[in-house]
C-alpha cells in the first residue's frame, strides 16, 4: 500500500504545482470599485491627434488634474463649476484608473480662477468663419478681440500649439489672453517650463479669490498690458515682500506647467528704488472677504487677513463690518498714507458668486479705462 501511496504522491505533486502555475499567469485583477472623484471646472483638449475635449479629473484636492478620457455618462458638466462626482472605477492590469462610470454629482461649487488650455491646432480643434467668433471642439463657442482673433487665425494657419488662457461662468467663455503659440518642436521651450521674466508690481493687493484666505500680488509683464492677479497657489513670489504704495519693477524667475498654467514665481533681481505710489493721487480699488477679517473696534482700524497691513475705515467702518458679519466679498477703494491703508468708499457689499460678480461688471463699465477698475479680477464675464 505504501508503493502505491507514494507512487500517487509523485503524481499529484507535479500536477498541483502545475496548477499553480497556471494560475499565477493569469495575473492579478483588480475589482471595480465605487470612488468620489473630482472633476474641474474646464476641460482640455484629450490628446495631440485628437479634436475633441476631455474632463480634467484628480483624485482628491491634493493631488494636480489630468486630462481623463474615459469618465462616461456625466452629461451635465457646465464650464466654470467644480464637481466632486460618485463614479465606479474600473482598473488596468496595473491597478490605475482606466475608466470612471458616473453615478452621481456629489458637490458642485463655480470656480471662476482662469485657466490655460494648450491647443494643438493642426487637428482643426479650433474653427472660425470670421477670426471673431470661434468654435472649440465643436462644443464650445468663444469670442476673440480683433488682436485675439488674428493671433489665433495665424496660429491655426501655421498649425502650430497655441495657449489660450480662459475664465468660464455659468457655461460660457470668456477668453482672456493668448498667452503663446509655437511649432510643436518648440513649444516647450518657449511656452513651458522654467523662465525668466521682468514684471510691474502694483502697489496693492487683493484677495486671492481662493478658500485660504490670502492676498494676491497684481502685476503685468508690459506696461501696455492689463494688471493681473497673481495666481499662484499664494499669490505672493518667493523672496520677495513689497510695500503697499509702491511699485516695482523686479525680474522673476517663473515655473509654468504642462497645462500652461502659472505655478510659481521666484524673485531673482530686486527694485531697489520702487516708485512711490501715495495719497490719494493714487488710489486703487481692491477685493477683501469679510470671512477672514476681523471687525473694527473703537479705533476704526482693521487687521488685513494675516495682520501685516492695517485698514484704515473711519465713517465706512459700520459697512465693513457689517459684511464681515455676513461673510460677503467687499469691492474697496482706498489708497496709502503713511503705513495705514485707507478707505475712502465701499462699492461692493455683495455675497460671492453672481451678486458680487454683476457689481463688479458694473463697476468696470463705469470706470473702464480708469486706474481704479478691476479688470483683473477673475470672475468677469
Amino acid at each position: 500500500m505504501s508503493v502505491i501511496f507514494q507512487g500517487v504522491s509523485a503524481v499529484l505533486i507535479p500536477l498541483f504545482a502545475l496548477s499553480l502555475a497556471g494560475c499565477l499567469d493569469l495575473g492579478v485583477s483588480y475589482s471595480d470599485k465605487n470612488q468620489t472623484i473630482e472633476v474641474g471646472h474646464y476641460k482640455q483638449q484629450c490628446n495631440k491627434t485628437s479634436a475633441t475635449l476631455c474632463f480634467v479629473t484628480r483624485e482628491n484636492e491634493k493631488s494636480d488634474y489630468t486630462v481623463f478620457e474615459n469618465l462616461n455618462g456625466f452629461s451635465s458638466f457646465q464650464w466654470g463649476t467644480r464637481y466632486s462626482l460618485k463614479v465606479e472605477t474600473s482598473f488596468d492590469k496595473n491597478g490605475k484608473p482606466n475608466q470612471y462610470q458616473f453615478r452621481s454629482v456629489a458637490s458642485e461649487q463655480a470656480d471662476s480662477n482662469a485657466f490655460s488650455l494648450t491647443l494643438y491646432t493642426a487637428t482643426n480643434i479650433l474653427t472660425s468663419s470670421d477670426q471673431t467668433n470661434w468654435s472649440l471642439a465643436g462644443e464650445k463657442n468663444f469670442t476673440a478681440t480683433a488682436e485675439q482673433g488674428s493671433a489665433i487665425a495665424a496660429a491655426v494657419s501655421d498649425k502650430k500649439v497655441v495657449q489660450l488662457e480662459f475664465t468660464a461662468a455659468n457655461n460660457n467663455l470668456t477668453l482672456t489672453k493668448v498667452k503663446c503659440s509655437a511649432a510643436e518642436d518648440n513649444f516647450a521651450a518657449n511656452c513651458e517650463g522654467t523662465s525668466t521674466s521682468t514684471w510691474r508690481i502694483a502697489h496693492f493687493q487683493s484677495d486671492c479669490n481662493q478658500s485660504s484666505g490670502n492676498l494676491c500680488l497684481i502685476y503685468r509683464v508690459n506696461s501696455s498690458d492689463d494688471w493681473e492677479l497673481l495666481r499662484t497657489d499664494d499669490g505672493n513670489i518667493s523672496g520677495f515682500t513689497p510695500d503697499w504704495g509702491k511699485e516695482y519693477d523686479i525680474e522673476v524667475e517663473k515655473t509654468v506647467s504642462n497645462g500652461g498654467q502659472l505655478v510659481s514665481a521666484k524673485l531673482k533681481t530686486n527694485d531697489e528704488t520702487p516708485e512711490d505710489k501715495l495719497d490719494t493721487a493714487n488710489s486703487f480699488a481692491f477685493v477683501l472677504n469679510g470671512t477672514f477679517l476681523s471687525k473694527s473696534n473703537s479705533d476704526n482700524k482693521i487687521a488685513m487677513y494675516d495682520g501685516g497691513q492695517i485698514l484704515a475705515c473711519d465713517s465706512r467702518c459700520a459697512a465693513i463690518n457689517s459684511a464681515i458679519d455676513s461673510d460677503n466679498l467687499l469691492l474697496l477703494v482706498g489708497y496709502v498714507q503713511g503705513t495705514e491703508v485707507f478707505v475712502s468708499a465701499v462699492e461692493c457689499d455683495e455675497n460671492p458668486g453672481k451678486d458680487f460678480d454683476d457689481c463688479v461688471k458694473d463697476y468696470n463699465d463705469k470706470t473702464s479705462g480708469d486706474d481704479n477698475d478691476v479688470s483683473w479680477w477673475p470672475p468677469l464675464n
